[in-house]
């Protein structure tokens, strides 16, 4: 009901912000509201746990989702190539651990 809800309100204000445009002033789309809260703000706490002591996931997404929620990659993020830097950063780290695991045997 409340996603339904704020559909309506963007249609609306879809409209007026059409209209603003021809009369030059600026009118911004509705927020999502949920429980009394802004929950495309909320997203940013909510999201915490993914960071907070994690930063493998971090690096895997090769940007901070704390400050973009919605996990839209930066335009000059090449994703592939991240990835495969990471691969390789974790896989040089396994052949370590197993080597010293190794000589400890």
């Amino acid at each position: 009901e409340a996603v339904a809800s704020w559909q309506d309100e963007l249609v609306s204000s879809q409209q007026k912000y059409t209209a603003s445009l021809a009369s030059s002033q600026n009118i911004l789309p509705p927020p999502f509201i949920y429980q009394s809260t802004n929950y495309v703000v909320k997203m940013t706490s909510d999201l915490a746990f993914l960071v907070e002591k994690n930063d493998i996931f971090r690096e895997w997404l090769g940007f901070d989702p704390k400050q973009n929620p919605l996990f839209i990659p930066a335009d000059n993020l090449d994703v592939k190539s991240h990835i495969n830097s990471r691969r390789e950063r974790l896989t040089v780290h396994i052949k370590g651990k197993r080597e010293t695991a190794a000589k400890e045997r």
